[in-house]
């Protein structure tokens, strides 16, 4: 038997370490294992980066003391690599075609709440201005051009910082309606059910250096699809492990 146990706290690191410890004539089985494992630490690697997880959290799908203790034993079957197999399969498929539309379909209502509340506020500001301006009387575009040169010459410093508040000020207002629709967002998200922090996930996606209108995903760039594309099923027949998956 294992004279180390393999708890939930492992690492995936730790996990390949302990895997290629394992004393056992079934070196094929055991090299599937490793070679298994080093594809799930790739998948938690993906995972982290998109923000889903902290920790090996897809590799704690399956139960490796059990696949040590029949290697140790001398009683590790296809059967049960197969079914190991059937999970990362399985779990590559949920990252691939539910977690990430789900984040696409968050991200794309996030930039519909923030346009349409922005849009609401530059009319309003548009109507309030256009108020003052009647008010002042230079309602017509020749009079309002002529104000707005005097004002230049007579006084550029005032209108140049006016402008620059306004500026920052508009630039402000832009990001706080970013966060609030993001946190809208992430609330509902936070009530539904999963293991993975999907509202993390979706809020890397509303940081100030990710645009509104930018349609990828954070943590989900090409090297990253790359890398998923790379996780394959083990082979039955002897090989060498992958060293693309390493790491």
């Amino acid at each position: 038997m294992s004279s180390e146990n393999i708890d939930s706290n492992i690492t995936s690191a730790k996990l390949i370490r302990r895997l290629q410890s394992v004393k056992t004539d079934a070196v094929n089985e055991k090299n599937r294992l490793v070679l298994l494992a080093r594809q799930f630490r790739c998948l938690d690697k993906i995972g982290k980066s998109i923000g889903l997880v902290s920790d090996a959290a897809f590799t704690k799908r399956i139960s490796w003391q059990g696949h040590v203790d029949r290697l140790e034993e001398k009683t590790e079957t296809e059967n049960s690599i197969d079914i190991a197999q059937r999970e990362l399969s399985s779990s590559i498929s949920q990252l691939q075609h539910q977690i990430i539309p789900a984040l696409h379909a968050w991200q794309n209502k996030w930039l519909t709440r923030v346009i349409l509340v922005e849009t609401i506020i530059l009319l309003l500001i548009a109507f309030a201005l256009t108020g003052i301006i009647y008010y002042q009387g230079a309602a017509d575009i020749p009079h309002l051009k002529t104000m707005l040169l005097s004002e230049l010459y007579n006084r550029p410093i005032f209108l140049i910082t006016s402008g620059s508040l306004l500026f920052f000020g508009l630039v402000a207002i832009h990001f706080r309606i970013r966060r609030w629709a993001a946190m809208k967002i992430a609330s509902i998200i936070n009530t539904e059910s999963s293991e993975f922090n999907l509202s993390n996930a979706f809020l890397k996606n509303t940081r100030i250096r990710h645009s509104i209108f930018k349609p990828g995903i954070a943590g989900f760039g090409w090297l990253n699809r790359k890398r998923l594309k790379k996780i394959k099923p083990a082979p039955t027949e002897d090989f060498f492990i992958d060293s693309d998956i390493n790491g």
